[in-house]
């Protein structure tokens, strides 16, 4: 499971390679991670924005996208981990 060191590491990831880069795939492996929207509804949301500052708070970690569109949470569960291409 992802300790908080992990998440602060993922967060300083994020920060150096993926903040203001244009996201052009969202890719759902398994739709049970997601909650309250559906795979679709997350591509059509995030496709084409950029994400603007990072926060972690506990074992979660925000992603600001732009244009005032919210967050986006992300929480690594027992084995999660990020990766960006």
């Amino acid at each position: 499971m992802p300790e908080l060191p992990d998440v602060e590491i993922f967060k300083r990831y994020l920060d150096a390679t993926a903040l203001h880069q244009e996201i052009v795939e969202i890719r759902v492996h398994d739709e049970r991670v997601l909650e309250d929207v559906s795979a679709a509804v997350l591509q059509r949301r995030v496709t084409g924005r950029r994400l603007e500052s990072s926060a972690r708070h506990g074992k979660h970690l925000f992603a600001a996208l732009g244009g005032d569109d919210g967050w986006l949470m992300l929480h690594f569960g027992m084995s999660g981990y990020l990766r960006y291409f």
